[in-house]
C-alpha cells in the first residue's frame, strides 16, 4: 500500500525510529559528551509530537515499535491527550488498512473535538478508499452534515479517494442537492476523483 504521506527520512527521524542515518565524519570532542538515549514511550511520544517524522513503511514503524498500531489506537482515542498527538496519531493509523483501524476512526467520529473527528474522516476516506464499500461511502456521505463546515468539508474530500462508484453518486448528490456550502466543494472534488481514476497525478 502507497503511504499518505511523502516519505523524507531525516537524521532526526532516524533517531526517533531508533534507524540509522548517515554520519559525518569530525574530529573527537576534547571530552566525551553524554548521549541520552531516549525511552521507548518518549521516542513514540516525540515522534508524535514532531511536524515532519514520519515512518518511511509499516514495517520500518513496526520494528521501531512492535506495538505501534496499539499506541496510536490509545492515543487516538484518549480525550485527554493534547489535540495534535491524537491528529497524527489518527494520520498514522493510515498505515495500518485493516478492520480495526476502521473501527477505531469510525469510533473516533463521535469525538467533541471537531479536528479529531476532521483528521478521523479524511483518514477513513484516503486510507481505504481503495477497499471501501457502500457502507463506508454512505458513512463518509452522511458526515458532511456535521455541525462543523470544516469537517463536512474533508468528509467531502475525502471522497476523492474513494474508488468505489458510489463515491461518484455522493458527490453528484451533494453537488445537485447537498448544502449550498458544499455544492462547488463537491463539483470541484468530482473533477479531481475523475483525473485521479484517469492516472492524471494530483496534490492533495
Amino acid at each position: 500500500m502507497k503511504s499518505l504521506h511523502v516519505f523524507l527520512i531525516s537524521g532526526m527521524t532516524a533517531a526517533l525510529l531508533g534507524t540509522s542515518a548517515s554520519t559525518t565524519l569530525a574530529a573527537p570532542p576534547l571530552r566525551p559528551e553524554p548521549v541520552t538515549v531516549p525511552a521507548p514511550n518518549d521516542r513514540f511520544d516525540a515522534m508524535l509530537r514532531a511536524i515532519d517524522v514520519v515512518p518511511p513503511d509499516r514495517a520500518s514503524f513496526e520494528a521501531a515499535f512492535p506495538d505501534a498500531w496499539a499506541r496510536l489506537d490509545a492515543v487516538a482515542r484518549d480525550a485527554k491527550r493534547d489535540t495534535w498527538s491524537r491528529v497524527r496519531a489518527l494520520s498514522l493509523l493510515s498505515y495500518f488498512v485493516e478492520p480495526r483501524t476502521r473501527a477505531t476512526l469510525e469510533q473516533v467520529l463521535a469525538d467533541a473535538d471537531k479536528d479529531i473527528r476532521r483528521q478521523a474522516i479524511y483518514t477513513l476516506g484516503r486510507g481505504f478508499g481503495a477497499s471501501a464499500d457502500v457502507a463506508l461511502v454512505r458513512f463518509i456521505e452522511a458526515r458532511t452534515a456535521d455541525p462543523e463546515q470544516d469537517v463536512g468539508e474533508h468528509a467531502l474530500r475525502s471522497l476523492r479517494w474513494v474508488d468505489h462508484p458510489e463515491a461518484k453518486l455522493a458527490l453528484e448528490r451533494i453537488a445537485e442537492k447537498g448544502p449550498a456550502t458544499l455544492r462547488e466543494l463537491a463539483r470541484k472534488t468530482l473533477d479531481k476523483r475523475m483525473l485521479r481514476l484517469n492516472g492524471v497525478p494530483r496534490g492533495d
